[in-house]
This record gives C-alpha cells, structure tokens and sequence, in this order.
C-alpha cells in the first residue's frame, strides 16, 4: 500500500511576483540572488525556501523585501491570499503552526472570536461579576491580594489578579467594555 501526497502548488504573492512564491503548504520561497546584503537581481531558475520567525501568540511572520522596503507579513495570511484570495483567516485544528491551505479557512473577525473562544482578548474570559468586583476594587483603591500594603490598586494589580491584560482592564474601568 503506497501513500500518495498531494504535488506542493506554488503560486506568486501578491505585489512580489518574480520575487516570492508561497506554497499550498505554508512555505515561502525566494528567488533572490545570492550576495551581499544589496540582492537587488533575481535568478528565476534558483530559489531558497525562507525560515519564518515564530511568533509569541503561535503564528509564523516572514519579511519580504521589495525594492528597498522590508515588510513583515504573517504566512498564514500570505497563504489565504493566494488560495483562498480572501484573507482574515482562521485555523480549523487550532494548530497556528500548520499552515496547510487545507487547515486555513476564511471568517470574519466575530466568527474568529467564536472559533477561539474569544481567547483574542480578555473580554471573554470574564463574567459579570467579576467585572462589578473590578470596578468596585479600582474605585475603593482596594489593594489585591498577596501585594505590598499600598493605599491604591492599580491597572496592573487588578489584570495579574484577574488573569488578563493592562487594556482590558483599563476598558472595564472606564465603561468602553462590558457597559
């Protein structure tokens, strides 16, 4: 029994054709010419696939350079664009490290918040009560628990407490979420 792959289809980006391609399975290649740090030619018969930089949150980011410019550009964007031609993207396992056009697929920013549990920002992680308790700490200067004795909470006492960031925190306080 013999397992058939799928051929890697390669398509040109988009606004770097001749420069760039991106693969059907998440790689990047380049047919920039071998030099120094001036590789202003290109050589359409040699190519190097590009290493993309892991990013804190998961996803890959590649900079491609064009004319002088250098421009950071997540691949799994770079992937939706080619194949799917219509970017924001999401990721059907999960997995932001498997950048196969089969897992990448297309949503709007609402429905990416419902795919990833709302795991964009702190909103989400937060109920109603927790909320009334954020405001009630901040505006009574309560200090949080296991800190030093201060007469005031800050921002950042209230989102390590509360297991989200300075922002979210910052928009409770002041009614921009969670009116």
């Amino acid at each position: 029994m013999s397992i058939q792959t799928k051929e890697e289809v390669w398509k040109p980006i988009a606004g770097y054709a001749g420069l760039y391609d991106v693969s059907d399975r998440g790689r990047v290649r380049s047919y920039h010419a071998k030099g120094g740090r001036n590789r202003a030619t290109t050589n359409k018969g040699t190519h190097r696939v590009l290493t993309p930089v892991v990013q804190p949150n998961g996803h890959r980011k590649i900079t491609l350079c064009s004319g002088g410019a250098h421009v950071d550009h997540y691949v799994s964007r770079l992937v939706a664009a080619a194949f799917l031609a219509v970017p924001p993207v999401y990721f059907l396992d999960g997995d932001t490290s498997n950048l196969s056009a089969d897992n990448i697929g297309y949503c709007s920013r609402a429905e990416s918040m419902k795919h990833t549990g709302g795991t964009h920002s702190g909103i989400g992680k937060l109920d109603p009560v927790q909320v009334q308790q954020i405001r009630e700490k901040y505006a009574a200067g309560e200090v949080c628990r296991g800190r030093y004795r201060r007469r005031t909470v800050t921002y950042v006492d209230l989102a390590q407490e509360y297991g989200v960031g300075v922002p979210t925190i910052s928009h409770i306080v002041n009614r921009v979420t969670h009116k």
